[in-house]
């Protein structure tokens, strides 16, 4: 199934000198995802031509735009993070994560924990199973963090869970999704202890995933790309498209580090359209 993504014709200009403009394409992007049945799983990879991915999911009078974009390390040409995104009549999922540790064995676990993550949404796209299973992968030998996020079709509702990852933000206020707290890493235990939070999506308004490489970033000095200057960004970019923001950040932050991202950094964005 090819989806296209809609960019917005014109870029939203940044006001800080830490967050520089800059100009964006205006043709749209198509991205080819498999569909091994009547459910569009994909796993979402740094290897993929496209510098990210996205799709455009519609559940009843309801759409969302979800967007997502893997950037590994500086002298790597693999990712230890992992993103699958999965949507059904009944739900749009996403699954995020991070493998602790860096190089090829890092990358090779990430992949098994997006095969780990594929089947187990093909039996349900509940936060806590999905954990679970990712969980049994890595356990006892591996560690892990990972976020999951499960839109409701039917209703406003998301539910999310955070296994030791740090936890959502709204796309326009950059603030942090509130809950019961994280989990202890994936693999740390041999049952994942992560709450399950809720929390309402109203009509235009949209949700960042991200891993840790993003707020790590810095420009070979102590200073760090950190939250305050996300949750800056993302407010300067109130009411932009997923696709903008996810390109406009990923620029953001190679500028910042000057092209040399000590860690692997992935980003999803999802905004409600309707």
């Amino acid at each position: 199934m090819t989806l296209a993504v809609a960019h917005e014709p014109t870029s939203p200009t940044l006001a800080s000198d830490a967050l520089p403009a800059v100009a964006l394409p205006t043709r749209p992007r198509t991205i080819q995802f498999a569909e091994p049945t009547d459910r569009l799983v994909a796993p979402v990879t740094a290897a993929a031509p496209s510098p990210f991915r996205g799709a455009s999911w519609r559940a009843g009078q309801r759409r969302y735009e979800v967007v997502a974009d893997l950037l590994p390390a500086a002298d790597e040409s693999q990712t230890g993070d992992f993103c699958v995104v999965d949507s059904s009549d009944d739900a749009l999922t996403v699954v995020l994560g991070d493998v602790v540790g860096h190089g090829p064995e890092a990358a090779v676990q990430a992949r098994e924990l997006e095969r780990a993550g594929e089947a187990a949404l093909a039996e349900s796209s509940d936060p806590l199973a999905l954990l679970r299973a990712l969980n049994a992968e890595l356990w006892p030998d591996h560690t892990a963090s990972a976020v999951v996020l499960q839109v409701i079709a039917d209703s406003r509702e998301a539910r999310w869970a955070s296994a030791g990852h740090p936890a959502p933000l709204f796309l326009d206020s950059g603030l942090e999704l509130s809950g019961q707290g994280h989990g202890a890493l994936l693999g740390a235990l041999p049952e994942p202890n992560a709450p399950v939070n809720r929390v309402r999506l109203a009509p235009n308004q949209g949700l960042l995933l991200f891993t840790d490489g993003l707020l790590d970033a810095r420009p070979g000095r102590d200073e760090r790309f950190g939250s305050e200057r996300l949750s800056h960004f993302l407010r300067e970019l109130r009411g932009a498209s997923a696709s903008v923001t996810v390109e406009e950040l990923a620029r953001c932050v190679r500028h910042f580090c000057a092209h040399r991202l000590c860690d692997d950094t992935a980003v999803v964005a999802l905004r409600r359209m309707a």
